[in-house]
C-alpha cells in the first residue's frame, strides 16, 4: 500500500495537499522553477553590484515573475564578450625586435 500521494517525499504532502490543494508534483515543479529564476536573478544582481535588487529578490517570492522581470528589463546588459586591444603606438613590433637578446654564454 502506498502512502497518500504516491511516490512523492513526505515533506510535500502536508503543505501541498492541505494548504494549497495542489498535487505534490506540482509543488515540486514550482519550487524548482522558482529556485532557477531566483538563482539567476540573484547572481546577476550581485555581479552588477545592485544590493537593493539583491535584497528585494531574496525576500519577495513571486514564483519567478519578479525575477524574470528583473532579468529582462532591469538587469544591466552584459558587455561584449571580447573587444580588440587598441594598437600600440609604433606598431609594437619594432621596439621588441631591436632589443639585444642575451645569450647563455654571457654569465
Amino acid at each position: 500500500m502506498t502512502p497518500l500521494g504516491g511516490p512523492w517525499p513526505a515533506i510535500f504532502h502536508p503543505f501541498a495537499q492541505r494548504l494549497l490543494g495542489l498535487p505534490p508534483g506540482t509543488l515540486l515543479v514550482l519550487v524548482v522553477w522558482t529556485l532557477v529564476w531566483k538563482g539567476l536573478a540573484l547572481w546577476r544582481s550581485a555581479r552588477a553590484d545592485q544590493p537593493v535588487w539583491f535584497v528585494v529578490l531574496l525576500i519577495v517570492n513571486t514564483v519567478g515573475i519578479l525575477e524574470i522581470l528583473y532579468l529582462v528589463f532591469f538587469a544591466p546588459r552584459r558587455p561584449p564578450a571580447s573587444t580588440p586591444a587598441p594598437p600600440v603606438p609604433g606598431g609594437g613590433q619594432g621596439a621588441a625586435s631591436s632589443a639585444p637578446v642575451p645569450s647563455g654564454s654571457d654569465r
